[in-house]
């Protein structure tokens, strides 16, 4: 899995896959930047056939699966919406 990311501040990120953790959630992890790689947990909520949602945590300096716990994600107010059910998706 690949995301390009558009941060407030414009800031282009990578994501990529680094693990599964079950239950639609993954561990990314971005090095695009110059320090270090960072780390985030991101849960994918399906709501209809035409409606996800996402969960993330917070960065996270370490790829640990501790993110992935419901107490560390927090609900995006924004869901994705897809009007095309022809689209192709790549497993992790």
């Amino acid at each position: 899995m690949r995301v390009n990311v558009y941060w407030p501040n414009y800031k282009v990120s990578i994501l990529k896959c680094h693990s599964v953790q079950g239950n639609n959630k993954f561990i990314v992890v971005d090095d695009s930047s110059e320090d270090q790689p960072t780390y985030k947990c991101i849960q994918f909520l399906k709501r209809s056939a035409y409606v996800m949602q996402t969960a993330e945590s917070r960065i996270s300096k370490v790829a640990d699966p501790e993110i992935c716990q419901p107490s560390a994600l927090t609900l995006s107010a924004w869901p994705f919406l897809y009007p095309n059910l022809r689209d192709v998706y790549v497993d992790c």
